[in-house]
């Protein structure tokens, strides 16, 4: 609801303390008009911060996280103190109704903007000092603010004639609205019967309807007891997951109204996990102290964190945190899709080409069989596959398809014979005519099966091949003459008559 300025001079519309205390507001949580009464704990369980809960006569702000740290704070009856472990110390503050002032909530003192300051739960604007302090719109400021007193809620119903729902809707506040036989009390709120509980008596007082499952119903307290890690109070009560310790993070504690972390003076965030500055940042983090702000969506005031389905996911925008600011690209695969597609169409056309080569007739080839001339072999070193390749060749056989003309049929040739002659220094002829390098084998030859043509040489010098062998046999026969084969004969046999006189022992002695 809209913010409210409230001065003193409001008072005379509002109902009287006793004497020596402030005047009354009306409350900015249940609508409840204050008087002198101590009022109930259930009540003050609904002050769920500490500003709140001191600006009400009868409530005590039990704080024992110092000694256990997973224990949420809690505004309690004055009669319900026994139940806070810290009862003889100053973290169990209560006010007394002749006390024209409650103890201040350092949480609000350290808010220096006066918007934060109004939007900060428990806490207002005292136009008077230009400071921001704890209070309630009932109670008022914690200290004297001479005018200017603004806080975050106006008019209100009792919670027994519609609330704030009611107000916001234009009622009057004037008809009760309590169910299952409930009754409107003097200062606004149900008096439920015996099995119900709630706003308007509108709960059974069961662990799964009054407690939201995450507590047990004490009829002792006639209140739920919630499970560790669970918090809320109302029509809420244990509905939230918030722990102090871990969901806050040990710099807060969590609200029984909301289940959001109420952030010391020096941190902020969700979670309380940024670094805040009192009276310069606070209740917002200070960008300056953190480091890793866009990690942390730690933003400072009047920026927001974009969403995490944004793509700037945690980074700080100003507020509002919209689309335009924080852009979510949605998943688009069309180009995927059509790339997809594209290739698996040009797979079926290449696989529908390769099928149809591999089923059709091969090309028609020919058996080309030439006649070596006694210069030439073959090579021994890459198509010797039997004994029968070590034989001299005089005839040499390859395959070779129509479409080739005798250019290519000449290379083919030099590549299986041993000496590599150059093409253009062979001669193909084929009954009688010489076939020249252009022309294919279907061009004018009858071949069948096979092909005999005749190959020479157009140099008439040997070959490199044909001069070395030459040169070789040269060597061997200038030292196999008759005279040096007749003259290695003797020489044999002379050394095969030494060797046998050597060896040999000699007679025996022989004795008669």
């Amino acid at each position: 609801m809209a913010a409210a300025v409230w001065t003193v001079a409001l008072a005379a519309l509002l109902l009287p303390r006793a004497e020596a205390q402030l005047q009354a507001y009306t409350d900015n949580v249940t609508g409840y008009v204050a008087g002198s009464a101590l009022i109930t704990n259930a009540q003050c369980r609904e002050r769920a911060v500490m500003g709140e809960c001191l600006s009400e006569y009868g409530c005590a702000w039990c704080d024992a996280r110092s000694i256990n740290p997973a224990r949420n704070p809690q505004c309690m009856s004055l009669f319900e103190t026994s139940a806070c472990p810290l009862q003889t110390t100053p973290h169990l503050t209560p006010r007394l109704p002749e006390q024209p002032f409650p103890a201040c909530d350092a949480r609000c003192g350290a808010i220096g903007l006066r918007d934060s300051c109004i939007s900060a739960p428990g806490c207002g604007w005292c136009g008077a000092t230009g400071r921001c302090v704890s209070g309630s719109y009932d109670g008022g400021p914690c200290v004297e603010c001479a005018g200017g007193w603004a806080y975050r809620y106006g008019r209100q119903c009792p919670p027994g004639y519609g609330g704030e729902a009611e107000a916001a809707a234009g009622g009057d506040c004037s008809t009760c609205k309590c169910q299952n036989g409930g009754e409107c009390t003097a200062r606004g709120d149900c008096s439920c019967p015996e099995l119900y509980t709630g706003t308007m008596c509108q709960t059974l007082k069961t662990r799964v309807d009054a407690c939201h499952a995450h507590g047990d119903w004490d009829a002792d307290l006639d209140d739920c007891v919630c499970d560790v890690g669970y918090v809320g109070v109302g029509d809420n009560r244990c509905a939230f997951r918030c722990d102090p310790a871990t969901t806050c993070g040990g710099r807060g504690y969590c609200s029984e109204l909301t289940g959001k972390c109420v952030c010391d003076t020096v941190a902020a965030g969700v979670n309380c996990e940024c670094v805040a500055t009192p009276l310069t940042t606070y209740p917002f983090a200070d960008p300056v102290k953190n480091q890793y702000e866009k990690e942390l969506g730690c933003c400072g005031y009047g920026f927001e964190p974009c969403p995490s389905s944004a793509s700037n996911a945690g980074q700080c925008v100003l507020a509002p945190a919209n689309g335009d600011k924080c852009p979510v690209f949605k998943e688009d695969n069309t180009t995927l899709v059509i790339l997809v597609v594209l290739a698996g169409l040009f797979g079926g056309y290449v696989a529908a080409a390769v099928i149809a080569y591999c089923q059709t007739a091969p090309a028609p080839t020919c058996r080309v069989v030439a006649r070596l001339p006694e210069a030439l072999s073959l090579r021994e070193s890459l198509f010797k596959r039997s004994e029968m390749d070590v034989a001299s060749k005089h005839f040499l056989e390859i395959e070779v398809p129509l479409t080739h003309n005798f250019w290519r049929v000449k290379r083919m040739l030099s590549r299986r014979l041993k000496s590599q002659p150059d093409p253009e220094d062979m001669v193909l002829s084929y009954l009688g005519s010489e076939l020249h390098n252009r022309w294919r084998l279907s061009d004018g030859i009858q071949c069948g099966d096979t092909v005999h043509v005749k190959m020479r040489l157009r140099s008439i010098e040997p070959t490199e091949f044909v001069r070395k062998r030459d040169a070789w046999r040269a060597r061997v026969n200038a030292y196999l003459t008759e005279d040096n084969i007749v003259t290695a004969a003797y020489v044999f046999g002379l050394l095969v008559i030494v060797v046998a006189l050597v060896a040999w022992p000699g007679d025996a002695d022989r004795r008669l």
